[in-house]
């Protein structure tokens, strides 16, 4: 996968005496709207800008890079106008983890940062005198490419031309909080192992974000599979990227991509200091950020906002700096549990909307007093174990079926993690193995010669989820305000022939010496079908990606199930992982899980059910199975 090249040289020159045409700023748009709405990321190419103004900036900041520290302290970022010099620490990207004060990664970097160009601005005039009037000059020519971009971007989302230019009029002065940042990345010291990270992952706070690299490299791009990709210098290109301003105006039609910047692995590569500078683009500080009115059918819940850009800017910015303590929801459905015989429609309505809440925010949510007995859910435990501490050569005789599906999955046959760009192996061995039921018919394939209690273990959790399921999914279409049996009427085969919903019984065998804390037992994913039940035991590993990026830990909560669910984005598929626990007592155990994937029945047309504008659907229409084999073939090896 490669970041887009859109050449804009139709709407670029600086030049002309005469405006482009307002054809030249839409085709050049059409072009920006596919790259920025499929990968948050593009090359522009003939942008206009002077290389030897950008070789100017990049000669004149080493100059001031160079100094030592009491000299470039003496230009240390005010704390008012924060403009001025940021030693490296002074920003932390990488959230902090635990209530600690480590960081996860050592922030190798240094800048200088510009919001004003007007002569009571600061800068080391008596120590880089020509730097000012070299950010000056640069300065120009990026507001000028940057006023170009927001009339293409505009046109491309058939909005007037001048809609993002008329909230950017103040770009560098009173009233807008943009900022020119030149970045200075240190020769890294012999100890320092490649791989580290110099700016950890993160996204940008503003609209749009443009970056001029030198000719060393480092910068990688998250893409849309989790994976990351390498964003090489190219030569005369300038990189663009949306920051989170943008996503919530489009409503995530222009993703605020994650990217971060790594230590090249080649030794010759880590002797040289890194440099880019970078034109981070804000609106004007009292531009309302919110959904535009004509993109908001529906509206993400990660987009309602509605906040100045000064607002939006500095939450951010708070939120980056402090450490985040987030908790998954937790819902009691006791009123419509199993042990309720008959739940009234009311009580169906009430649970739907506290479930559409919980879902929208986190994707993931607590089930209590779900009405399973725990000693079922025990004996499943149990059952489990005794298969899995078999030998190798007696799991494998009951081992997945390529048509049905059902049976065990050896440690190393579904890889959830995506190969890395070049073809290489994920950079962890994904440490599990599985028991898949599709079918508890008589018929059905069983260990029942190794194991003979766990058919019955499966069919007794089985029945059960099953009759909860149902539940559960008339309460969530009331919840979205649809017939309430809008989703029962297409899942009605579920654990039968023409639906691919699955039991899965997951063990994480114990950790060996040989192997690191940190390693990753399952890879970062999200699941495939629509709703997600998870029981899991006392040991934990969990995690699950919060709406910012960050891990959150989901342990144990003695039980409960643990469910996530897919819709369009109203309830978004969170991507989650299970790593190993840092706790050595805790290394020494196996793990197990045990999971209820439900599918629609596989004649079901999956497309959103929520927008009303074609172009808004944020996926498309496809057959549940096609999804589910498309799914599968790239797992499972």
């Amino acid at each position: 996968m490669e970041i887009p090249t859109v050449d804009i040289s139709q709407i670029s020159s600086s030049t002309s005496t005469q405006e482009p045409q307002i054809e030249e700023f839409q085709a050049v748009g059409k072009q920006l709207y596919r790259a920025f709405s499929d990968f948050g990321f593009v090359y522009l190419a003939n942008h206009g800008i002077d290389p030897q103004a950008v070789e100017n900036m990049f000669q004149s900041s080493r100059v001031f890079f160079n100094l030592n520290d009491k000299e470039k302290l003496s230009c240390a970022r005010d704390s008012i106008t924060t403009q001025g010099y940021n030693p490296p620490g002074l920003e932390s990207l990488d959230k902090l983890k635990n209530g600690t004060t480590e960081n996860e990664v050592f922030e190798l970097r240094e800048a200088f940062d510009v919001h004003r160009l007007d002569e009571k601005a600061m800068f080391p005039d008596s120590l880089v005198p020509k730097w000012r009037g070299q950010f000056c000059k640069l300065a120009e020519s990026l507001k000028f490419l940057t006023q170009r971009l927001l009339k293409a971007l505009a046109l491309s989302l058939d909005l007037n031309p001048d809609f993002f230019a008329r909230c950017h009029k103040h770009l560098l002065t009173e009233g807008n909080w943009s900022i020119l940042r030149s970045l200075f990345y240190p020769p890294i010291p012999g100890q320092v192992k490649p791989g580290t990270v110099r700016c950890p992952e993160h996204s940008d706070y503003g609209t749009i974000t443009i970056l001029l690299q030198d000719d060393l490299g480092g910068l990688e791009v998250q893409g849309t599979q989790g994976q990351w990709i390498s964003a090489k210098p190219e030569k005369g290109h300038v990189l663009v990227n949306m920051g989170d301003m943008m996503e919530v105006m489009t409503n995530g039609q222009f993703p605020a991509t994650v990217h971060r910047v790594v230590i090249p692995k080649e030794e010759t590569l880590r002797q040289k200091p890194r440099q880019s500078f970078v034109f981070f683009v804000n609106p004007d500080d009292e531009t309302v950020v919110k959904p535009i009115y004509r993109l908001d059918q529906p509206i993400s819940p990660r987009f309602q906002i509605n906040q100045t850009a000064w607002e939006f800017q500095n939450d951010l910015h708070d939120r980056n700096q402090a450490n985040l303590v987030m908790e998954i929801p937790t819902v009691s459905i006791n009123s419509i549990g199993l042990a309720s015989d008959r739940p009234e429609h009311e009580d169906f309505l009430d649970i739907g909307n506290k479930l559409d809440k919980a879902f929208s925010e986190y994707g993931f949510v607590y089930l209590t007093d779900h009405g399973i007995d725990q000693q079922i859910v025990q004996d499943m435990f149990e059952a489990s174990k005794s298969f899995f501490t078999l030998s190798a050569n007696q799991k494998l005789t009951c081992s997945r079926h390529p048509i049905t599906t059902q049976g065990y999955v050896r440690p190393g046959q579904e890889m959830l993690d995506n190969l890395k760009e070049g073809g290489e192996k994920p950079a962890f061995h994904e440490i599990r193995e599985s028991f898949d039921v599709v079918s508890l018919e008589p018929s059905a394939r069983f260990p029942d010669d190794l194991v003979p209690e766990m058919r019955s273990a499966f069919v007794a959790l089985g029945e059960r989820l099953l009759s909860l399921s149902f539940r559960i999914l008339e309460a969530l279409a009331l919840g979205l305000g649809l017939n309430p049996k809008f989703f029962v009427d297409c899942h009605q085969l579920m654990i039968q022939k023409a639906n691919s919903s699955k039991l899965r019984s997951l063990y994480y065998p114990a950790i060996l010496d040989l192997i690191m804390k940190g390693v990753v037992r399952c890879g970062e994913h999200s699941d495939y079908g629509t709703i997600t039940f998870l029981f899991q035991d006392d040991l934990g590993g969990l995690e699950i990606k919060g709406p910012d990026g960050s891990w959150i830990q989901a342990p144990p909560n003695q039980g409960s199930i643990l469910a996530k669910i897919f819709t369009n984005g109203k309830f978004p598929a969170t991507r989650h992982r299970v790593v190993i626990p840092e706790e050595e007592i805790r290394r020494r155990q196996p793990r197990q899980s045990f999971v209820y994937f439900i599918h629609p029945d596989d004649s079901t047309l999956v497309k959103p059910i929520l927008d009303e504008e074609p172009k808004l659907e944020k996926y498309q229409g496809i057959n549940a199975l096609q999804h589910l084999v498309n799914q599968f073939s790239a797992t499972y090896r």
